[in-house]
């Protein structure tokens, strides 16, 4: 699998023959792991509601680094079939109890609302991914450690990361932090979303929990 040829169909799906090629191998590969009857049809739907249509996969593809974009793709691709299956059980079980009855539209909206929950929570999660990696980079183990501090004090009146530092010490530090985070999330323009999810999911079990261990 070629992820450079699938990047340039997504960005410019009439030119890039080899990348829509390449994009089905992915496509296949996965689908093996779910019941789907038409595989190159679900292809062409996927393609059409994400690419052509609406585009949903260009942002990504401009802002994720490779191994970033391939794991979106993976997760976009599985939220997918997932959401087809889920679909096509709950066409038959309509159909079984009512002869060939039409969804309703509170019904239609359900599945949509399926559909586009899975999709944007596979782009937070990468997004917090990302900002993990780049705070790794531009923060020092000493900050790490001070925003760890911050985090779990909200839930603990004690000092469990760092130590030797006074209560007035402390508390200048952490409004320093912060307002270098601020400064830095809106440096790389991360949605809202992906920094709660980052601060209260991603950080504490990649860097937090490390830092206990290693104590």
């Amino acid at each position: 699998m070629d992820i450079t040829k699938i990047i340039a169909f997504i960005k410019s799906p009439h030119e890039h023959e080899d990348g829509y090629k390449e994009f089905f191998i992915l496509f296949e590969k996965i689908s093996k792991r779910y019941n789907i009857e038409n595989v190159m049809d679900e292809y062409h739907e996927f393609v059409t509601s994400n690419i052509i249509e609406k585009t949903k996969l260009l942002e990504p593809a401009e802002k994720f680094d490779d191994k970033s974009m391939i794991y979106y793709l993976k997760e976009s691709i599985k939220n997918f079939l997932i959401n087809t299956c889920r679909a096509n059980k709950h066409m038959k079980e309509v159909i079984s109890l009512n002869e060939k009855r039409p969804l309703s539209e509170n019904e239609e909206d359900e599945l949509i609302d399926i559909i586009k929950s899975d999709e944007i929570e596979s782009i937070i999660r990468i997004e917090a991914v990302q900002i993990l990696k780049i705070v790794k980079k531009s923060f020092s183990e000493d900050k790490q450690k001070l925003l760890c501090e911050i985090l779990y004090r909200e839930k603990r009146n004690e000092y469990k990361f760092i130590k030797d530092m006074s209560e007035n010490a402390f508390y200048k530090a952490v409004e320093r932090l912060k307002t270098e985070l601020q400064r830095f999330f809106l440096e790389i323009h991360s949605s809202d979303e992906a920094v709660k999810y980052f601060l209260y999911h991603i950080y504490p079990s990649e860097i937090c929990e490390k830092f206990c261990l290693s104590t």
